[in-house]
């Protein structure tokens, strides 16, 4: 618990778009970083690198970076083991 007490006026300093992506970016890579260490088989039950990597996808594809989205997501297909619905299904 913080025993700052702070008047009723006070604004807090807000932080771009740009710098909560870039912290997004950063914990999705050290994210994946620890998965990595960890080395264990990914339960789909848990957070796992192919969360981290989709999600990372998603956050491209939301700031409109599609070649990075691109990538992430064509790194989750070829790598999570899970098979994509296609149209026959």
């Amino acid at each position: 618990m913080s025993n700052d007490v702070y008047p009723t006026t006070y604004l807090p300093v807000r932080v771009t778009n740009g710098q909560i992506y870039d912290q997004i970016d950063q914990d999705l890579t050290d994210a994946l970083t620890k998965f990595a260490a960890a080395g264990a088989t990914p339960i789909s039950l848990y957070a796992n690198k192919n969360l981290a990597i989709a999600l990372q996808a998603r956050a491209h594809a939301l700031r409109g970076d599609y070649v990075n989205a691109l990538t992430y997501a064509d790194q989750w297909i070829t790598t999570s083991g899970l098979n994509l619905a296609s149209f026959a299904n």
